[in-house]
């Protein structure tokens, strides 16, 4: 951001998630307007893993030992941010929940750390790693321990190689990260990149920044013009832009979350972030769970393709 800002360059749809970045806005919107990000905050899908689980208990498909819960995330911006906003989702839920631990993001051994939540009986594990053999490691110590707990897996599909290093270590873990086909033209966008490309598509990776792409030249073409003030003013005033896997609309302020803070300080409008919301109304992530490596829909509801399993372990 801070070498781009002086050259008035306009970044349309990169994929960093954390809200620092847009407290890094807010604090100074001018010297930052021409970023645009292209994934919501934390907080939007941390804190929707709360209601799921409540429902999932409420119906009598889960029915945990305890309300203890653990949380663990890489050293990131990143991370840190969505264990604060996992950390309120979770209590909201009504769940007990340690503070959230850190891990180096090249750290490849947990064994510590699952041995520490074993002896606290936690009944839910949540983790987040960008870095694919954390990931990897963590779920399958996760498994190999004995760790009894339900598994929230976030990030867990986001490299292309995520079934084949964690195999059935990764089965009934529930995952609201990435977008999935729904729609006809989503299902159809899948086949026509296995088609060209003869692997399957990783979608946050692959159709996300199609859809940025797209967005972009599209801003170009109704601006019409490669003037940074124009071109910033038009992204955020005027456009809405559908595209295959989401809707991005910059100009409504996501407010969110009043109750989460940072250092005590209340951030509720996060500028120049896309706005949220149901299914192709903005930006959007169902709930899954993984089985055998394929993803089944649970939430929300008037989507599921399935009904939520609980691990035969907890």
């Amino acid at each position: 951001m801070d070498a781009e800002s002086p050259f008035k360059i306009v970044h349309i749809g990169h994929q960093g998630e954390s809200q620092y970045i847009n407290f890094k806005i807010n604090d100074h919107p001018e010297k930052y307007q021409g970023w645009f990000k292209g994934w919501a905050s934390p907080p939007v899908f941390a804190g929707l893993y709360g209601p799921p689980l409540v429902h999932f208990m409420e119906k009598g498909l889960w029915k945990p030992k305890n309300r203890k819960a653990a949380v663990i995330v890489e050293d990131t911006d990143y991370g840190r941010g969505w264990g604060e906003a996992l950390l309120v989702s979770l209590r909201t839920a009504g769940f007990d929940v340690m503070p959230y631990d850190v891990n180096a993001i090249d750290e490849t051994e947990f064994t510590p750390i699952i041995t520490k939540y074993k002896a606290a009986k936690v009944s839910v594990v949540a983790v987040t790693q960008t870095g694919g053999v954390p990931m990897y490691n963590f779920v399958k110590q996760v498994r190999a321990m004995g760790l009894n707990a339900l598994f929230l897996a976030h990030g867990l599909t986001w490299t292309g190689e995520w079934y084949d290093n964690t195999g059935k270590a990764s089965d009934f873990a529930l995952c609201m990260d990435s977008p999935y086909p729904i729609s006809p033209e989503q299902k159809d966008w899948m086949k026509r990149f296995k088609d060209k490309y003869g692997i399957e598509a990783g979608i946050a990776p692959s159709g996300q920044p199609y859809d940025h792409t797209r967005l972009a030249i599209k801003a170009l073409n109704e601006a019409g013009t490669l003037k940074f003030e124009k071109l910033v003013e038009h992204i955020r005033e005027k456009m809405k832009y559908k595209g295959v896997w989401q809707l991005y609309d910059f100009a409504t302020y996501n407010d969110f979350w009043k109750d989460f803070s940072e250092e005590g300080t209340l951030h509720q409008l996060y500028r120049n972030d896309v706005r949220t919301g149901n299914f192709m109304e903005g930006f959007f992530f169902p709930m899954v769970q993984m089985f055998g490596g394929k993803p089944k829909i649970l939430w929300p509801l008037d989507l599921a393709e399935g009904t939520f399993k609980a691990p035969p372990w907890v």
